[in-house]
């Protein structure tokens, strides 16, 4: 980085746009982002250099220290770039931004999108939890019980679904009693075994 740092300093000229590229990915892997965001911006609105690639990591940048305008950023960058495999690499991050913003409508958009699109798919089943807590939280509670209830038989095995019972027990009683025996197979497929017992003396 220092190396690029003083030829840029030291340079008569302006650099290509390949050497700026390096500087400005240099940069950004040693986590100076601000510094990493102002040379994307100038690689893709003046020197056209690699547009989509540096557009992509100016956001990706600008995350890292102003995260809400990144992420309007984030958003056209998806819209404009619907197949692009960097696209898809920003859609979790918007999404669970989103939510964590209180936008749960528009994060509801892109968790089903990244399930519509498979993207790490091994995740699914988080993504869906978030997907239905965004109906619970926006006052859609019947819609978001019916997605948990298909995510407790679908994914039993699953961690997550574990945490997903025990957040129904402590906040859904009538629905965890209604549903008990579906939440039951969670504890069993997940050997929380002593749990179960419990519950099972309980009910």
């Amino acid at each position: 980085l220092k190396y690029y740092s003083d030829a840029l300093k030291a340079s008569p000229i302006p650099l290509s746009g390949a050497s700026t590229f390096k500087i400005a990915y240099a940069n950004y892997k040693s986590e100076n982002y601000f510094k990493s965001c102002q040379l994307f911006k100038s690689l893709y609105q003046e020197q056209q250099y690699l547009k989509t690639f540096s557009e992509y990591f100016h956001i990706r940048s600008l995350w890292e220290f102003n995260p809400r305008k990144a992420l309007d950023l984030a958003i056209k960058f998806t819209d404009n770039h619907k197949k692009h495999f960097l696209s898809d690499s920003l859609i979790i991050e918007i999404a669970d931004q989103l939510f964590t913003n209180g936008s749960y409508s528009n994060a509801r958009r892109f968790y089903q999108k990244a399930i519509r699109k498979k993207i790490n798919i091994k995740n699914a089943v988080i993504y869906k939890i978030r997907a239905a807590d965004c109906l619970y939280k926006t006052g859609n509670s019947k819609l978001a019980k019916d997605e948990y209830y298909q995510i407790l038989k679908k994914y039993r095995k699953r961690e997550e679904t574990l945490e997903l019972a025990r957040w129904l027990q402590e906040k859904e009683k009538k629905y965890f009693r209604k549903h008990f025996f579906n939440i039951a197979d969670v504890y069993f497929a997940n050997r929380e075994y002593t749990a179960l017992r419990s519950l099972l003396e309980q009910y």
